[in-house]
C-alpha cells in the first residue's frame, strides 16, 4: 500500500500532465490554424501531434505512479485539462497571437530592409537615366495564354515594385 504523501504527489503530477496536454493541444491548434493544411496534411499533422504527445504523457505517468492506471489518474488529468482550459488557455492563446504579430512585423521590417538594400544599385542605374529591362523583350504578335490560377502578389512584389515600368 502506498503512503498518502506518495498518492498526493502522484495526483498532483497527473494534474500537471493534464495541464501539459492542454498546453500542447493549444500550441498544435495555433500551428494548425496558422498553416491551414488540406485534408492529407491535416491527417499527417494529427498523427505527428499524437506521436509527440503520447511519449510525453507516458513519461509523466511513469513519474507519477509507474503507469498504474487508477481512477485518480483519470480524475487528475481531467482536472488538469479543466483548470488549463478554464483559466490559462485564453492567456496562452493571446500571448501566442501577440508574439506571432510581433514576429511578423519584425520579419516584414527585415524583408523591407533587405529589399531596400538590394534596390540601391537599381536606383543608382535609374538615376543615370538608364533603363533596366527585366526578362525577355515583349513580342506583341504572340497569343497570350492565361493560366487558370491567378498569382496574387506577396510581400516581395510590394518591395520590388518598379514605378518606371
Amino acid at each position: 500500500m502506498d503512503t498518502l504523501s506518495y498518492q498526493v504527489s502522484a495526483f498532483l503530477i497527473t494534474i500537471l500532465s493534464g495541464f501539459v496536454f492542454g498546453v500542447l493541444y493549444d500550441l498544435y491548434r495555433v500551428l494548425r490554424g496558422t498553416v491551414r493544411p488540406r485534408h492529407y496534411l491535416a491527417t499527417v499533422m494529427d498523427i505527428l501531434f499524437w506521436v509527440v504527445v503520447t511519449p510525453v504523457m507516458i513519461i509523466q505517468f511513469v513519474f507519477a505512479n509507474w503507469i498504474d492506471l487508477r481512477f485518480y489518474v483519470v480524475l487528475g488529468v481531467t482536472l488538469g485539462l479543466f483548470l488549463y482550459f478554464a483559466v490559462f488557455s485564453s492567456l496562452l492563446l493571446s500571448a501566442l497571437f501577440g508574439l506571432g504579430a510581433i514576429a511578423s512585423q519584425i520579419a516584414a521590417l527585415v524583408v523591407h530592409g533587405v529589399g531596400t538594400v538590394l534596390m540601391v544599385p537599381v536606383n543608382l542605374v535609374r538615376g543615370f537615366g538608364l533603363r533596366i529591362r527585366w526578362g525577355k523583350p515583349r513580342v506583341t504578335s504572340q497569343v497570350k495564354v492565361r493560366p487558370g490560377v491567378r498569382w496574387r502578389g506577396g510581400i516581395l512584389d510590394r518591395i520590388f515594385r518598379f514605378h518606371g515600368r
